[in-house]
């Protein structure tokens, strides 16, 4: 009996996913600004979110949290970045399971980039040694009225793989 074309292909994804591929390198996350969420839960109405950012919509400043995703891998050099409108503050926290900052958290950008005429890049990065295994990460923005946060990158230097 003939085998359709579909099966074969299956098969063959199938068993390549068993070969490990492991490596060294960034292994980057990419997330919204709409993932960030209030700091004071009670101001969430001064915030308007779109599939691509959260904008501060109230006459004052106002601050999110926006959560870094992670992986359990022990990680080694930290490399960030969050594109926001000129103006808004960000810092970026490491966290002990515990909630305790780590010593000299949070961290202030280490550059900036302009993207264009109001937006910029805020760039972090921090060696492993100033990170914890089993902790997480955030940054922490300021945004005057009418600006936002358009979206985050955060990568790990650490073993990546198929397994």
């Amino acid at each position: 009996m003939k085998r359709p074309l579909l099966s074969r292909s299956l098969i063959g994804l199938a068993l390549g996913a068993l070969v490990s591929t492991n490596a060294a390198g960034f292994d980057y996350k990419h997330l919204s600004g709409a993932a960030c969420q209030p700091q004071i839960g009670a101001q969430a109405g001064d915030f308007e979110r779109f599939p691509h950012s959260i904008l501060n919509v109230s006459g004052v400043g106002r601050t999110v949290i926006c959560p870094i995703v992670r992986d359990s891998a022990l990680p080694g050099d930290m490399d960030i970045g969050v594109t926001v409108t000129r103006g808004v503050r960000c810092t970026f926290s490491s966290m002990s399971p515990s909630g305790d900052p780590t010593p000299n958290s949070p961290f202030a950008p280490t550059s900036t980039e302009a993207v264009d005429v109001d937006r910029e890049n805020q760039f972090f990065f921090l060696p492993g040694n100033v990170t914890v295994f089993d902790g997480y990460y955030a940054l922490q923005c300021t945004l005057p009225p009418g600006t936002e946060v358009f979206r985050f990158v955060a990568g790990e230097a650490a073993e990546t793989g198929s397994n």
